[in-house]
């Protein structure tokens, strides 16, 4: 039997929508013509923007200059250091210095979130810092294995996000995560060369007290020293909680008198081991 062309259609050929149904895509189309292409998730982005600069250049992974002449830190992370004075260049610092500057170029604008200091005790102004796309810089560096997380009290707004970009990047053994120096150390097992940036694991064995500091004493020859103006900041989990727990604690290893310590200020120098 054989269908008339009005008797296909009317058993439910597809129709031509009405054009008032297509109003959705309209507006998406009218959104990317005035507003732009819709960004893309970024890791750690920003609450809010303080302030729009240019760079005028940058000296290494973490340190730039300004438009306007001011020196900038960017809060949050730690890139090698590039060497001076006779003395050689860390690993990756050059990478970092690179990794920065092809950041810097992807946007004519730089923004500026400021924390609860704007000036560190050198002068630099100290900001997080976003490109135009809305990207932080800090999480860039950080995803990548060419910069280690620093919290330097009260500064720090947003720690956790970028504690969790570090996390992955160790991971994944990037960047300087692949590199000897940058593995975690047994606390009972150190030695002199061991000093500068490190990660040391050890179980906490007791607590003592100085004039300026609380010291959390781990195996062997080692304690995490946490100053007294800072205690507070581990009132969530306090370090006498912390006897017979394993941690790792990661910051810059000191030799003095026949003992180790590491200088801690904030909690997320500690990160916790369940064993």
């Amino acid at each position: 039997m054989r269908l008339s062309a009005r008797a296909v259609l009317k058993k439910g050929a597809p129709r031509r929508a009405p054009l008032f149904s297509l109003w959705p895509l309209w507006l998406a189309a009218l959104g990317l013509l005035f507003l732009g292409p819709v960004q893309a998730k970024t890791a750690c982005p920003a609450d809010r923007i303080d302030e729009w600069n240019a760079v005028r250049s940058h000296h290494d992974g973490d340190t730039l200059r300004l438009a306007d002449g001011r020196k900038l830190r960017i809060i949050g992370l730690d890139t090698p250091e590039l060497g001076r004075d006779g003395k050689p260049d860390q690993p990756l610092s050059r990478e970092a210095r690179q990794a920065l500057g092809s950041l810097l170029k992807q946007g004519k604008r730089i923004g500026l979130r400021y924390d609860q200091e704007r000036h560190d005790r050198y002068g630099r102004t100290l900001a997080h810092l976003y490109l135009e796309d809305g990207r932080s810089i800090a999480a860039e560096l950080l995803q990548q294995g060419l910069a280690t997380l620093l919290i330097v009290p009260p500064n720090s707004w947003n720690y956790r996000c970028l504690a969790r970009q570090e996390q992955a990047a160790r991971k994944n053994g990037l960047g300087i995560w692949a590199l000897p120096r940058y593995q975690t150390v047994a606390s009972d097992r150190l030695k002199r060369e061991h000093q500068g940036y490190r990660r040391i694991k050890g179980t906490v064995r007791g607590l003592g007290e100085s004039r300026k500091a609380l010291w959390v004493n781990l195996d062997g020859p080692m304690a995490l020293r946490i100053p007294r103006e800072h205690v507070g900041r581990f009132s969530v989990n306090p370090p006498k909680q912390w006897i017979g727990k394993t941690l790792i604690a990661a910051g810059w290893l000191r030799y003095h008198r026949g003992r180790y310590h590491i200088n801690i200020k904030h909690p997320s120098a500690v990160e916790w081991i369940n064993e």
